[in-house]
């Protein structure tokens, strides 16, 4: 067996001391070993890449070499050293100008997942002219759930002053540290595109132009991923809930423009769909097979490509989101084979026949019309933007951000002839999203 041979080979190369932590980068043949092992060890969700890595690698090769391992009893045993590294995480997601003043209590979505009014401190009193604090629920939580201490005022005054202008969503994982942070950007881009996946066909009903035109407050710009150090299994002492921070930049405009009343209603729906996103991150790939994995990392992307499509719209440029929004119909449905139009419909057509939310005809007519208004633009560099995006009004208004709710804020004189095409291309994008997920769902029931 070729891992067998490659393996024996290079224990033969450490226990020589050819090959040791401090120049096996420099050798080819551990190289194919580490690919064969980085394979293996992905098909579990407990792992890492950082300095760790390392130190228990090489330990565990001593190992083999000592006790005369094969290559399945030095995996089980560096799996099993990885299990004991895990700690539990919590990631920490500002709401940027979801209205606080509509939620009336935390709220406790998920065994692991909870929403946090705006985290204000109270003073319980004064000590030299300092104020002394109560811990806010958002810090009991955190020293309850993963034995670290929030710290707060380093957030506000080294990290982020307008970190707690809004509500707090709160997800607790457990697993590696480092793993927990290299997946919390895609789980924090997920959580904004949901709520903008849910609230796109709600009227934003908040005064006009919403929320986010009122408020006086500036978003948040990073997020936190707060952990103690590995073997804490019980809450320790205030001296030992230090927690070890790190706050990460969103990659995207981190704008929700959308109704907080929207957002409350659909909250069931949204945190079971973030669910599935988080325990897909973090899911056993051993126990799935190459095709259903090849469709989980497709539907993952498609949330990611819907927030970069969504925001290009928030700026007017219709174009770049129509061209994504057919990326990601084309990727979750059809193959890459014949009149990718054609193919698109009959997928489409064949994906909603039972149920009654598309017709057929909706489907084919807007499909049709957004691969004319594609081709137009990809082949000639004529684009549904250019119709209205240069000929505004100086006070329409003040500006766009990424993240303004696409076509809520355009008068109708302003209205780009093909605009009811894209706004029902993202109906459609929307809704095969959130169905490719359950369909997901039923497979993995089927066995």
């Amino acid at each position: 067996m070729k891992k067998e041979k490659i393996f024996n080979r290079v224990l033969s190369a450490v226990e020589q001391r050819y090959i040791d932590i401090y120049n096996y980068r420099s050798d080819e043949e551990f190289y194919e070993f580490l690919s064969i092992l980085f394979e293996d060890i992905e098909k579990y969700p407990k792992y890492t890449y950082d300095g760790r890595f390392e130190t228990l690698l090489f330990e565990e090769l001593n190992n083999s070499v000592k006790y005369n391992w094969t290559y399945d009893d030095f995996f089980y045993s560096i799996r099993k050293r990885f299990e004991k590294l895990s700690v539990p995480c919590i990631i920490i997601i500002p709401l940027n100008y979801i209205d606080n003043s509509k939620i009336n209590n935390d709220m406790q979505l998920a065994d692991n997942v909870v929403l946090f009014k705006k985290d204000e401190p109270k003073i319980k009193g004064r000590w030299f002219q300092k104020d002394l604090l109560i811990d806010t629920p958002l810090s009991k939580y955190c020293k309850k759930n993963i034995y670290a201490n929030l710290l707060r005022d380093h957030i506000v005054k080294a990290k982020d002053g307008n970190f707690f202008n809004f509500p707090i969503l709160t997800i607790v994982v457990n697993n590696i540290d480092s793993r927990v942070i290299n997946e919390s950007g895609r789980i924090v881009e997920t959580v904004y595109a949901l709520i903008r996946m849910l609230d796109f066909e709600k009227e934003l009903n908040e005064y006009g132009w919403g929320y986010a035109f009122r408020c006086k407050l500036y978003p948040a710009s990073t997020y936190g991923v707060y952990y103690n150090k590995e073997g804490i299994t019980s809450l320790p002492s205030d001296s030992q809930a230090d927690g070890y921070g790190y706050s990460l930049r969103y990659k995207f405009q981190p704008f929700l423009d959308v109704s907080t009343e929207s957002f409350l209603e659909t909250l069931e729906e949204f945190t079971e769909v973030l669910l599935d996103y988080i325990n897909y991150c973090f899911m056993e790939k051993i126990n799935y097979s190459e095709n259903n994995l090849n469709k989980i990392s497709k539907w993952q992307n498609s949330i990611q490509l819907f927030n970069t499509a969504y925001e290009f719209a928030s700026l007017e440029r219709y174009d770049s989101s129509l061209i994504l929004l057919l990326t990601i119909l084309e990727s979750l449905l059809i193959k890459n084979k014949g009149n990718k139009k054609t193919e698109t419909i009959k997928a489409l057509q064949e994906f909603f026949k039972d149920e009654e939310y598309f017709s057929n005809e909706f489907i084919s007519e807007n499909i049709e019309q957004a691969y004319k208004l594609r081709n137009k633009f990809v082949h000639e560099g004529i684009g549904v933007e250019n119709e209205c995006i240069y000929a505004k009004w100086l006070n329409d208004y003040q500006g766009m951000y990424p993240g303004m709710k696409p076509f809520a804020h355009i008068e109708i004189y302003h209205s780009p002839s093909n605009l009811e095409n894209i706004k029902n291309l993202f109906k459609i994008t929307i809704k095969t999203i959130m169905d490719y997920r359950k369909k997901l769902k039923e497979n993995e029931n089927n066995g």
